[in-house]
Formats: C-alpha cells, structure tokens, sequence
C-alpha cells in the first residue's frame, strides 16, 4: 500500500475551512489553490463547483472524459431571526438534528460563536411539540450585528479536527476527506484519459452542484467519493461498516442501484491492488451517485466511500488507513484502462 502523507495538515486545513451548502468560497480556494500546480484547467461553474481538469498523457490512444467527484460543502444552520435579547432562531442546512447538538458551539464566518440550546419545557407538555432550539452569543442584536452577523446568514460547527493514534477526529470530514482524497489522487496520478476532478457544491441540500457539472462535462463514466456511516459501536447487533476495514464500495443507496459490473470493476481493482474493502449498501440518504448516473443518457457511476462514525456532528470520525487505502483505490480506478 502507498505511504500515508507525511503529516495530515491538508485534511486539518481542509475541515478547519468555512463551507455550508451555498457559502462554500472559502473551502473553493483553498481546494483551487492545493491544485492548481497539478491541474491543466480549473474553473468554477454556475452552481460554485469547482472543476479541475487533468489531460491524458499526450500521444495516447483515444481517451475518455472521466468524472471523478467529491462534495465541498458541509451541514449547517442559517439564521431566520434575532429576538430583542439577542436570541438566534435558524433553520437547519443539511441533515443538521439539533436534537443530538444540544450545548454544542457553531462559528461563524465572521469569526462569532453561539452555543446551539434548547428553550425552556414546561414539564406537563408533550416534549415533541417543544423541541425549539436557538443559538446564544452572550450578545444583543446591535452587538450581534457589529459582529457582522444578520438574517440569512450561516454558521457551522466550531471544532478542530484532532488525531489519536490512527483516527481523525472532527467537523467536516463529511466530505472534505473525499476532497483530500481526489487532492492527493491529482497529485499521483497518471492515465491516459481526461480526469475531471469535480468538486461539488451543495450536495447536503439536494445533490444540486454535481447535477449540472455532470450534465455540462458529459463524463463517459463516474466516481464518486464520499464518506458513509460506520455503525461499528457497542451493543449494535448487525455492524455492517467498521472503521479500519477499507474503504466501502457502493451496492445501493436511496439515489442509485450501482449496475453490478460498475462495483464488480472496482472491486476487482482493490483485490488486485491488495486493499481490502467492504460493501456499502444503505437504505436512507444519497450521494453525488445520483443525479451523475442519471445525467443525460444516463453516465456509468461507481461508488467509494470511507467510513465515519457520529457522522454529521463536530466528531466525525475515521480510520487513518481508510482514507489511505481509498485514496490508492481511486488512483486505481481512474488509471485504470477498462
């Protein structure tokens, strides 16, 4: 198996990066200029997807436009209203559950913090019809608005990603560790085809920014690499991702029934590569996968996943050696001539 990276600090600077549906410039640039010195073009579309394209090797037989893809953008809340105490009411962008974030610290863009709380229940109420949530700065709304922050504007988890031993710990890593891995794929690889290197936006709120890059890019087939639910926690009677296993391959989602030959290919890369992996199939949520094998006539679309336990939280976590082995199957997949 290829070495890891000397160190991780992309991945660190990549979840550190300010990137809710919509807003995700900061995440853009910073993926834009990590590529830039491997990249034969890089634009950025309509949707704010960023598309960073890699020539096939000059004087090679007739390449195909290949689509490898990896959403940018992270969950977070949007702010729908200031009460005269200073109180944040929001709304959620993405699959974001207060429910399981009560105490927990958002940023802002502008650098601001709240905590996420819940109001006061009445103890004789029905606890369904009370879940109301709001965000706490300490401030009052001219020091709320000094502060830069206003109605519609966004805030994402406040945490850092952390390392113990060989894990990553942090916010983001849904799915700025598939952007990592298509970063550190860019570094690597060479093929004889056009790689296009998507970097989609907007995915947490509907699969909508690689939608319109596959229907412009006319891709000949698809990658898509996310990051999918590892289940591998005490007492769970039927684990069906561990953390530390490999990356998983996609059977099936709720966007995208993978044609059997699609995921049998990549398998069979990752067993002749010596990677071990595992099978994802789940029947809640979507990926990329979706809208990319629907575009135009349909696009050929495969499925490569790492597994993270808490996902969509401050500590999402995954195996060091998953991303790892995910990437090295990505490099396979896409210098592969089949």
């Amino acid at each position: 198996m290829t070495k890891s990276p000397e160190n991780w600090k992309l991945l660190h600077e990549l979840t550190a990066a300010f990137g809710p549906s919509g807003q995700e410039d900061e995440a853009r640039r910073l993926i834009a200029d990590t590529a830039a010195p491997y990249a034969d073009e890089i634009r950025e579309d309509t949707l704010g997807s960023l598309i960073v394209l890699r020539r096939g090797a000059a004087g090679a037989a007739p390449a195909r436009r290949v689509m490898v893809c990896a959403h940018m953008d992270e969950i977070g809340v949007m702010v729908t209203h200031i009460d005269e105490d200073g109180f944040l009411r929001f709304a959620p962008v993405g699959g974001f559950n207060a429910a399981r974030l009560e105490g927990q610290r958002l940023r802002f863009q502008s650098g601001l913090t709240a905590v996420l709380a819940r109001q006061f229940i009445e103890p004789d109420r029905d606890k369904t019809e009370n879940r109301r949530y709001y965000l706490d700065t300490g401030l009052s709304p001219a020091e709320i608005a000094a502060r830069g922050v206003g109605i519609g504007d966004m805030a994402v988890f406040a945490a850092e990603m952390t390392e113990t031993g060989g894990t990553v710990s942090g916010k983001a890593l849904d799915n700025r560790i598939g952007c990592f891995i298509l970063l550190e794929a860019l570094r690597r690889v060479q093929s004889k085809h056009d790689l296009y290197f998507v970097f989609s936006a907007q995915e947490e709120v509907g699969l909508r920014g690689a939608k319109t890059a596959a229907h412009a890019l006319e891709p000949d087939r698809a990658y898509i690499v996310d990051a999918t639910i590892a289940d591998d926690i005490p007492r769970n009677p039927v684990i069906t991702l561990r953390l530390g296993r490999g990356p998983a391959v996609k059977v099936m989602d709720r966007s995208i029934v993978v044609a059997p030959a699609r995921r049998e290919e990549v398998a069979a890369l990752a067993e002749a590569a010596g990677l071990p992996f595992q099978w994802e199939i789940i029947s809640r949520g979507g990926t990329d996968a979706g809208p990319v094998h629907l575009s135009r006539a349909g696009v050929p679309t495969a499925g490569i996943a790492v597994p993270v336990r808490y996902i969509h939280s401050p500590a999402e976590t995954a195996a060091k050696s998953d991303i790892i082995m995910a990437r090295d199957l990505v490099v396979r997949c896409l210098e592969a001539d089949a």
